[in-house]
This record gives C-alpha cells, sequence and structure tokens, in this order.
C-alpha cells in the first residue's frame, strides 16, 4: 500500500485553510492542518509532513514567527507561504528566510500542483 505524502497547512482562515485542503487532497496528499503558531509546532513535532503550506496571518502569531519555528525543527522542511498579496513585503522576507516559494491567495490548484513535492 502506497502512503500519500503529508501537507501541512496552516492557516487561521477558515474558508482558505478549507480550500487548500481541498485542493490539497483533489492532487493525491493527506493534508493535516493547523491554525496557529503553537498548533503548528504540536503538528510538526507529532508528523512528519513533506512540505508546508504557511499563511502569513496565524491566530496567535505571524507567518514568520512560524516559519523560524519550522526552521528550528526542521531546517530542510519545503515551505510554501501563502499570501493574500504578492505585494506583501512579509513574503520576499519569508524567502530571504528559506521559504521555498509563494502562492498569492486566491490561487488555483494547478498552481498549487506545480510547487507541491512529486510522488
Amino acid at each position: 500500500m502506497v502512503v500519500p505524502r503529508t501537507i501541512l497547512v496552516i492557516d487561521s482562515n477558515n474558508n482558505d485553510r478549507r480550500s487548500t485542503i481541498g485542493s490539497v487532497t483533489r492532487l493525491g496528499y493527506q493534508a493535516l492542518e493547523a491554525t496557529s503558531v503553537a498548533h503548528a509546532t504540536r503538528q510538526l513535532e507529532e508528523h512528519r509532513p513533506d512540505c508546508v503550506l504557511l499563511a502569513l496571518d496565524l491566530s496567535d502569531g505571524t507567518g514568520l514567527e512560524a516559519l523560524q519555528k519550522i526552521r528550528e525543527l526542521d531546517e530542510d522542511l519545503p515551505v510554501i507561504m501563502l499570501a493574500r498579496d504578492w505585494r506583501d513585503g512579509r513574503t520576499a522576507e519569508a524567502m530571504r528566510r528559506g521559504a521555498l516559494a509563494y502562492l498569492a491567495k486566491p490561487f488555483g490548484q494547478d498552481d498549487l500542483r506545480e510547487l507541491l513535492p512529486r510522488h
């Protein structure tokens, strides 16, 4: 039995998170979810996702704070930032801090497919 790769979706916006999880699962991945830096940290400690989709605004902090925590736990884990606007300066800062790429919300399933790790 082949186990699908796991993607952790971290976003405090319920509608955005649900939409992203739907896209992830339709692409054949298993989705984990978190709404905060603290919840994301627990998910990362309990599971070993293959990739993280990380929003810039979380319920208890920022995506930049979450990115720092992720890097402390796993410096090589691919992180894709989810931004409301590609012009948001935090997106560029996240890229400088090691994010792999970013997607501007709303994004299409094909956009997501291009960035996620291959099976």
